[in-house]
């Protein structure tokens, strides 16, 4: 069996522990000296941040359309708010990582089976994260 030069130290991962922001990982590492050992590191993930502002309309109002953003923001840690807007459309303003983001677009486009989802004006800007979680008003 071939030694890996002395100078080369592989690192093996295993991942223990999820979090939204931390992976936990466990190091196994070789040291040319001494046996393997074992190190808790943190790692950081770091998902750029987009917001995005929805102006969802069709029969959106008095059919559940809001309780179904906010569970669908929640099943996609998606932060930002819901509303009913005067006009009879519904306001979503979201803040999340961009495949996170996505993925909550595709529920808002479909909408609740009681709900007709006609049109969806869709702005994107920086992310502010003033948002500490989701949030349904109006």
């Amino acid at each position: 069996m071939r030694r890996a030069p002395e100078h080369w130290r592989p690192f093996f991962f295993a991942a223990l522990d999820y979090e939204p922001r931390t992976l936990n990982l466990l190091c196994l590492r070789t040291r040319a000296q001494g046996p393997w050992t074992k190190n808790l590191i943190n790692v950081y993930y770091y998902a750029v941040l987009v917001a995005r502002h929805y102006v969802v309309r069709g029969r959106v109002q008095r059919v559940g359309f809001r309780l179904f953003v906010e569970d669908a923001a929640s099943r996609e840690g998606v932060r930002g708010y819901v509303r009913n807007q005067h006009d009879g459309s519904v306001e979503v303003v979201a803040e999340g990582d961009l495949e996170a983001l996505l993925r909550f677009e595709q529920s808002v486009r479909r909408g609740p089976a009681g709900a007709r989802v006609d049109d969806v004006q869709t702005s994107e800007g920086p992310a502010s994260g003033r948002f500490a979680g989701f949030s349904v008003s109006g």
